[in-house]
């Protein structure tokens, strides 16, 4: 059992140092950095966002599916006041 131990131990500590030595060796930039560099888009009243996402999921496939979760949250119409008034107030 010992031995088990020490071999996964050592495995582990191997794979640790290779992925610091590909992680510190790659130059590349991140999808939020390539996005960031582009220009702005002109938004309007007729921008289609999660359509933009959509057709953009090809290249920036992470912040598509970060943009479409944070996009499918419901927008409250609720003033945020009566929101937290108490069941006393209304009777």
């Amino acid at each position: 059992m010992l031995i088990v131990l020490i071999l996964g131990e050592t495995l582990m500590r191997d794979d640790y140092k290779r992925y610091l030595n590909e992680s510190s060796t790659k130059s590349e930039k991140s999808q939020l950095n390539i996005y960031l560099e582009e220009p702005e888009l002109d938004l309007n009243s007729q921008t289609n966002v999660l359509d933009y996402w959509s057709k953009s999921s090809v290249r920036y496939n992470e912040l598509s599916l970060l943009a479409c979760d944070l996009l499918a949250i419901p927008i409250s119409t609720v003033a945020s006041e009566s929101a937290f008034n108490t069941f006393e107030e209304f009777t």
